[in-house]
């Protein structure tokens, strides 16, 4: 029982996540970019620039002109979609209530094999 409840308290605490899309036409997306709005720094990102691109990174800084991660430097220019990582309550509390029940269910069949 001690393990289940380990459990449950670490996918509590981890959560789940997912990408969340931002809304926007491409230049309201850099005006909001530029004002502060949209990304902040630490922040996990799926950015899509005008050529098709698709660059997946955490945010180390952002510019008056680009969002800058690990070995990337994307112009804010360049963007026309942008998803964010953001927290997932339903997915955790279904992720949480399923290791719950299997956790049940194996205390269940290891008490009626010990019998």
């Amino acid at each position: 029982m001690k393990l289940i409840s380990a459990m449950v308290v670490v996918l509590i605490l981890t959560g789940c996540s997912t990408m969340t899309p931002v809304e926007m036409t491409p230049d309201q997306l850099h005006d909001q970019i530029s004002a502060g709005d949209v990304l902040s720094e630490g922040e996990k990102v799926k950015i899509v620039t005008v050529d098709g691109k698709t660059h997946k990174f955490k945010v180390s800084s952002i510019t008056d002109v680009s969002i800058i991660g690990d070995d990337i430097e994307v112009p804010i220019a360049d963007i026309i979609a942008i998803e964010t990582k953001e927290f997932s309550g339903g997915k955790t509390a279904v992720l949480a209530g399923s290791t719950i029940l299997v956790g049940v269910l194996l205390a269940s069949l290891a008490t009626f094999t010990i019998m």
